[in-house]
């Protein structure tokens, strides 16, 4: 979705609960921001802005889910770390009903507005983002540990998903390669998915290696990129975007640091060791970790190309093109060879 005024029902319906529930007064302006698992729009009035998250109920940000997502975030706000904190309703509520485009039922929340722009990727930035992504797995545990059940009624039963190898690796892959033998006039496809095969089975040999000691098994942010990051250039970094929350190996979101800057102005082996030694500085991993940490990158890849094939058609992006799938397992390809030896 552009970034552009919004104007007709959805602005209505949204100023309308701004106004009513959360007790801004108008005139205010809606802006849509973004279209990925929920719908984003940046609202002013007052002299004050605010983000709202709009999510289809079917989606995967409902009911105990997204009562669990707010509670971090407000929590992780009030221990001081940078992240986009719930706004309150004026009768208390973080979330509240409302209609998506075309009548379907949804719930909004009202986010913190944060200024600026990703960080330009340099080795001080890389750090920084290391030591805050740190800082957020502790503080995470630090969560559960004060608030017992309220990641679920048991272990087996969690309110967010579990990143394991059936999420990471078995699931995606098979979306990707159902998406790429779609089309057996492309020959390119039908070499690019016997790859992903041959692929896909040296990535499962690093599962057996994997613990999980506390602090190596947690709450994951699930897609921390540093695009993901929000700051004035100098100034104290934010954390955004926490819809893709879930348990897993922390080395994964680690991992998904370094495969972010992948082809970015600034991505280098200087930067990757910066968001290596940031993050060590406040949580060191075991040598296991260590050792997983380029498998995990390559899992990232497998990731992204399979959330891609699920929801292929969805959105529109200039790099979504025929070829996105085959390109992305040359370099899981060249990831795997390279980084994981």
């Amino acid at each position: 979705m552009d970034n552009h005024s919004l104007t007709g029902p959805a602005s209505a319906t949204l100023t309308a609960i701004v106004r009513d529930r959360y007790g801004w007064r108008p005139p205010l302006g809606v802006r849509a921001l973004g279209d990925g698992l929920t719908l984003t729009y940046l609202i002013e009035g007052e002299g004050r802005r605010a983000i709202a998250r709009v999510s289809r109920i079917a989606e995967p940000l409902n009911g105990r889910r997204l009562d669990f997502e707010l509670a971090l975030l407000a929590y992780l706000a009030g221990r001081a770390l940078a992240v986009p904190a719930p706004l309150p309703a004026a009768d208390g509520a973080l979330w509240v009903e409302t209609e998506m485009p075309g009548g379907v039922p949804g719930r909004l929340v009202l986010q913190q507005f944060v200024e600026g722009e990703p960080p330009a990727l340099t080795p001080g930035t890389g750090r920084q983002v290391g030591e805050i992504l740190a800082g957020c797995h502790l503080l995470a545990d630090d969560f559960l540990r004060s608030r017992p059940g309220t990641l679920g009624p048991t272990v087996d039963d969690p309110v967010v998903p579990t990143l394991n190898r059936e999420a990471l690796l078995d699931l995606p892959a098979a979306s990707v390669l159902e998406r790429l033998r779609s089309n057996p006039e492309r020959p390119g496809d039908a070499i690019a998915a016997a790859s992903l095969v041959l692929l896909a089975e040296r990535l499962a040999g690093v599962f057996p290696s994997l613990g999980r000691e506390p602090g190596t098994w947690g709450l994951l942010h699930g897609d921390a990129h540093h695009q993901n990051f929000r700051g004035k250039a100098g100034g104290r970094l934010s954390l955004l975007d926490f819809e893709h929350l879930s348990l897993g190996w922390r080395v994964y979101d680690l991992a998904t640091l370094v495969w972010g800057t992948f082809g970015r102005s600034g991505g280098n082996a200087t930067v990757w060791a910066a968001i290596i030694d940031g993050y060590s500085t406040i949580r060191s991993p075991l040598p296991w970790e260590t050792e997983a940490l380029p498998w995990f990158i390559a899992l990232r890849q497998v990731w992204w190309l399979g959330f891609h094939a699920r929801h292929w058609g969805r959105w529109r992006r200039p790099w979504l093109t025929r070829d996105f799938f085959a390109r992305g397992v040359e370099l899981l390809e060249y990831i795997t060879d390279e980084a994981c030896g």
